[in-house]
């Protein structure tokens, strides 16, 4: 959760005007359907647990909270996109971040990761005329060796052969590179 405000120039400095505060904000998103004043301060849910950042660039110098310097890709981005009603934006205040108040708390509760980083546990060995990557090793404690366990019927297993990643059935050597920062997969498997 964040708390954010947006100055007005004809008040004080220090001064927020309440305004109400938006619906919660389900895993996919909710978009505001009415505009409120660009004033104030403002409450939202940013569901994060599909992004390794937030994506903000903070100016950390106020005591009150750090302030948005730059929303860049990650989980505020996101939330933007499906909320263009009332965004995140440069110079807003973040005042709160779940229990955290002020800029100490704040920028200790936003170092904590996200989601923890997960390997798919799986070797694999590519051929030049072959197309996919065939199995070399599953490890039963990645996320493949867990999926493989709560779906025993469908396990994939060494031998087998993984034909397309998000799509893309063009599988090279920096795979794991190029998919490092992919909050979903969809694996495609040719079983044997």
């Amino acid at each position: 959760m964040f708390a954010c405000c947006a100055g007005d120039t004809n008040q004080e400095p220090g001064d927020l005007i309440e305004t109400k505060t938006l619906p919660v904000l389900q895993e996919k998103g909710i978009q505001s359907t009415e505009r409120e004043d660009a004033s104030g301060s403002f409450t939202v849910l940013v569901p994060a647990k599909r992004h390794a950042t937030l994506g903000l660039e903070l100016d950390t110098s106020g005591a009150h909270g750090p302030t948005v310097a730059e929303v860049k890709r990650g989980a505020v981005d996101d939330f933007n996109q499906l909320n263009p009603l009332r965004t995140i934006q440069p110079h807003d205040m973040v005042l709160q971040m779940g229990d955290a108040k002020g800029t100490e708390a704040i920028l200790a509760k936003m170092a904590a990761p996200l989601r923890a980083k997960s390997s798919l546990g799986m070797k694999v060995i590519l051929k030049e005329m072959c197309p996919g990557a065939v199995i070399s090793e599953v490890n039963p404690t990645g996320l493949l060796g867990k999926w493989n366990a709560k779906n025993p019927s469908d396990a994939i297993a060494v031998s087998d052969r993984l034909l397309a990643v998000n799509g893309l059935t063009e599988l090279k050597e920096s795979l794991a590179e190029d998919l490092i920062n992919e909050t979903e997969l969809e694996l495609t498997f040719l079983k044997y």
